[in-house]
């Protein structure tokens, strides 16, 4: 019907293409005449994003060629072909509460070790937030509220983003400010449930009427189009009423790639501010003594060179001293006294071997394969069919998808090579374990053992 396709065609302008294709392009028409329209929808989940976000749309411009208006009928589709209709509700469901993630009590400012380069980020939060760092008390704002609106906190996994988040929130919280923190992914399950159950004005009702929204890791609505939708419009409530918002991801907004243009220019309203690892010896030191003072364990100075050593990263680091903690606390050992080199390596034996696994890049997979057979590493993501370069290819592809756990499709565009191929190398090294051949056995326990060291 060329009047619901031209509707459908207005609306990829103005809310995208994908929005339309995920939400709307599957809806069925199953008749019409000179007033109705009638659409079969496969879930009631469609329905009520329909109601919520369309419905008003089609009342004001789905016409007909008297200028009459068309009403939409949408219904539901059951599996013997029959409908429902639109009006029956959804199946009951207890009551949703929309509340905040919970805040880790040990991420605080004081708790903060910032670097050189991550001052200005800690500084800015701190003074918005109302907490003097020198004296570590709380304080009137020194920076309006709004002054930057939204703070958007980039940077890349362990610096220390939800840490800043959640001492922002904390803080909020002492000084009696009605403070939402949320990660991104808890935000898309809020409005899913919402829509599903047909209570979006209680969702809105939890989100728009707080002081300060913080939303974290901001990448993870990435084509995740009716979240996306719901942010666009809780950001202009709380923006243009005069609420702060703050937020955070792994790369600056202009990089966001599959998040809508116009949520991103909002992103970029306020102010943008990267966080960096911290790399330096003495600033890992630095977390260390803080976070075992704050649990009360002493590390002496042999494990302190160790365990930074090991743990180059501020969250890696931290993961490290609480499972100390953790043992020490299941061993029923005392806390104020120091544990041996040989016990700490006992404790962290799992996190070494995460900790490894985190340092690996299809890159080193390659080159230290390359370094076992003794080939380049051109050899083996060349075109040779020989069997010492298909052999570590295949050896290559498997750790790649075992350890990295990386796709197929990842996997063959590294090599370029198509994916069955890949899925072919896989499975002939797979077999090559069952079947106990001695050399993929050698050559794998080989790659697995110097994975683990290096």
């Amino acid at each position: 019907m060329k009047i619901w396709t031209n509707f459908l065609e207005q609306l990829e302008k103005e809310i995208g293409t994908e929005t339309v294709k995920r939400w709307l392009t599957p809806l069925k028409l199953h008749r019409y005449d000179a007033g109705n329209i009638y659409l079969h929808a496969d879930d009631s989940f469609a329905i009520n994003w329909f109601e919520e976000h369309i419905a008003s749309k089609a009342k004001t411009r789905l016409t007909n060629n008297n200028g009459r208006p068309i009403k939409i009928h949408i219904s539901l589709a059951s599996q013997d072909g029959k409908t429902s209709g639109a009006q029956q509700k959804p199946q009951s469901h207890r009551p949703i509460d929309f509340i905040p993630d919970k805040l880790d009590p040990h991420h605080t400012f004081e708790q903060f070790i910032p670097g050189p380069d991550n001052v200005v980020p800690l500084k800015l939060l701190a003074n918005v937030t109302g907490f003097n760092l020198e004296t570590q008390e709380l304080i009137e704002p020194t920076i309006e509220p709004t002054t930057y609106n939204p703070i958007f906190i980039y940077g890349g996994p362990g610096v220390g983003k939800t840490h800043l988040l959640m001492a922002a929130a904390t803080v909020l919280e002492l000084h009696g400010k009605k403070t939402f923190y949320v990660r991104a992914s808890s935000f898309t399950e809020h409005v899913i449930s919402a829509i599903r159950r047909g209570v979006m004005q209680e969702f809105r009702a939890a989100y728009r009427h707080v002081d300060v929204l913080i939303i974290d890791d901001v990448q993870d609505l990435i084509r995740k189009n009716a979240t996306q939708e719901e942010l666009f419009h809780t950001f202009n409530t709380l923006h243009t009423t005069g609420r702060q918002i703050i937020l955070s991801g792994n790369c600056s907004p202009q990089m966001l790639d599959g998040i809508e243009e116009r949520l991103i220019s909002r992103f970029e309203w306020g102010i943008t501010l990267p966080l960096t690892s911290i790399t330096t010896t003495n600033e890992l030191h630095q977390i260390l003594s803080r976070r075992s003072q704050l649990f009360k364990f002493p590390v002496q100075k042999e494990l302190t060179d160790f365990i930074t050593h090991k743990f180059p990263s501020a969250h890696s680091l931290s993961h490290a001293i609480e499972s100390l903690i953790l043992h020490a606390h299941l061993d029923k050992l005392d806390l104020e006294s120091p544990l041996s080199l040989n016990r700490v390596k006992e404790h962290l034996t799992h996190l070494f071997e995460e900790e490894n696994k985190a340092k690996l890049t299809p890159d080193k997979v390659l080159q230290l394969i390359s370094e076992i057979f003794g080939l380049k590493t051109e050899d083996i993501t060349g075109k040779s069919q020989s069997r010492e370069c298909v052999l570590p290819r295949q050896i290559a592809m498997y750790v790649m998808r075992s350890e990295l756990k990386m796709p197929y499709m990842k996997i063959g565009a590294y090599f370029s090579r198509d994916h069955s191929t890949v899925m072919s190398s896989i499975k002939s090294i797979k077999k090559g374990l069952e079947t106990k051949d001695k050399e993929i056995a050698f050559y794998l326990s080989d790659v697995q053992r110097k994975l683990l060291n290096n």
